[in-house]
């Protein structure tokens, strides 16, 4: 799939090592960005910012949360092709699209880095403080550090990007819109909120 220049990929893409864009060494950041919100910029900014590589996304189509527990899970603030729209209009050169899945879940983090290290070229990675990947959320950012200095990328850790005292995040922005507090959403998000969370599976 492209978009004048923008594309997306599957994870199957990157299994198999069929990133065009991976050939000078990308730029990475891994997360649901179900907003995205002001948070999620700081790191949209890191990486766009290392001009030497490609500036690429890797996010899910349904936020794993919603998969987990979708009894539990109040709705999206952005379906998937909001996502992809904002991913390019911020200037990535692509976006790598995992359908979530048991076997998926089950994938160690260490793997699912060195696929992107090998399979994207991955040279540089932005995250959060919080940011945990693969089985279990086994491997947490200092794990993801150390392995980082084995296998040759460089990481940038940032700090939450506060609202009220308190770091931002999709959760809050939810229960903010699902309480009425649609200015508190809108300064969280850095744009207006809509009033009405969707449903996942809307397109």
């Amino acid at each position: 799939m492209e978009q004048s220049g923008f594309k997306v990929y599957s994870w199957d893409d990157v299994l198999y090592a069929r990133i065009a864009e991976a050939k000078n060494g990308t730029a990475l950041t891994i997360g649901s960005f179900d907003g995205p919100h002001r948070g999620h910029q700081v790191l949209f900014a890191a990486v766009l910012n290392e001009k030497a590589y490609t500036p690429g996304v890797v996010t899910f189509a349904v936020p794993p949360p919603a998969l987990k527990e979708p009894a539990r899970f109040p709705g999206l603030l952005s379906t998937l092709p909001e996502r992809l729209a904002f991913f390019k209009e911020s200037r990535f050169a692509f976006a790598a699209v995992i359908d979530f899945s048991l076997e998926f879940s089950k994938m160690a983090g260490e793997v699912f880095l060195s696929c992107l290290q090998k399979n994207c070229n991955m040279r540089f990675l932005a995250e959060g403080k919080g940011f945990r990947c693969g089985f279990r959320g086994e491997t947490d950012m200092v794990k993801i550090r150390r392995i980082a200095q084995r296998a040759g990328f460089r990481v940038l850790t940032a700090e939450p990007v506060l609202y009220g005292g308190e770091p931002i995040s999709s959760s809050r922005i939810r229960l903010a819109i699902e309480t009425g507090k649609l200015t508190d959403a809108s300064e969280m998000l850095g744009r207006p909120a809509s009033s009405a969370l969707k449903r996942v599976g809307w397109h």
